[in-house]
């Protein structure tokens, strides 16, 4: 599941019902709501388009926003409109570049792999011995 879809499919959904009850807009409405059924499709799919239906998203957006700005439509609606292409925007840098959005941090946090489990626990007791081994005779040097 990619998270990014699902939350700005959602975050559509919602716009879109936000402009069904504003009767400002029903034709954004529509057109927005249809997006967001696009993004939520998307949100649970193992495709490899993602990344090129996030720019999609993104553009459809951006000529939401820029079309509700000519008509006249409210300041939100715009607004967010330009808000969600950007969103998507970044959703697509993040599809398209992942080495660049991953974080060192957490890749510090993940449990370190020592090898494989089994056959190798002789070796490492033997090696422990030659280092007790070591130990002693640096002692018995000093």
């Amino acid at each position: 599941m990619d998270a990014g879809f699902g939350i700005l499919g959602f975050g559509l959904f919602l716009l879109s019902i936000a402009h069904f009850y504003a009767r400002s807009g029903q034709v954004f409405g529509g057109l927005i709501f249809l997006l967001s059924l696009v993004a939520l499709g998307y949100a649970f799919s193992e495709s490899h388009n993602r990344r090129v239906v996030a720019m999609g998203l993104g553009a459809a957006m951006a000529v939401v926003g820029i079309v509700s700005v000519a008509v006249g439509a409210p300041l939100w609606s715009w607004l967010l409109a330009f808000v969600f292409a950007a969103a998507f925007a970044l959703l697509w840098a993040e599809l398209r570049f992942p080495d660049f959005f991953e974080r060192e941090e957490y890749q510090e946090r993940l449990p370190v792999h020592h090898g494989p489990p089994h056959g190798t626990r002789r070796k490492r007791s033997i090696s422990r011995m030659r280092r007790f081994e070591q130990r002693d005779q640096n002692r018995r040097r000093t």
